[in-house]
């Protein structure tokens, strides 16, 4: 092996491993209460005007923070949040 090859692969394994500390550190971090998860499924249900489970663009246009992360939010692009999608912002959003 290379030199450099050996560097990129020193400084590829210690960004992973740093990124994957980071993630289990935010996600232990950020582990909201049973009431902050009641008081975020209550505010999907009160957006979903439809009742069908999901937030369409115009349903969450009635959240601007979400409103502006709704592309990013749709992780599978179907146009919709589910409420795992819209949990996401929600803990997210200012």
């Amino acid at each position: 092996m290379t030199t450099p090859h050996r560097i990129r692969s020193s400084l590829l394994a210690v960004t992973l491993g740093g990124a994957a500390l980071l993630a289990s550190a935010l996600a232990l971090a950020a582990e909201p209460s049973a009431k902050d998860k009641t008081a975020m499924e209550a505010v999907f249900t009160r957006v979903d005007v439809n009742g069908d489970g999901k937030l369409s663009r115009e349903e969450a246009e009635r959240l601007p923070a979400i409103a502006a992360m709704f592309d990013k939010l749709d992780v599978d692009h179907d146009g919709q949040l589910t409420l795992a999608e819209f949990a996401v912002g929600y803990y997210s959003a200012p």
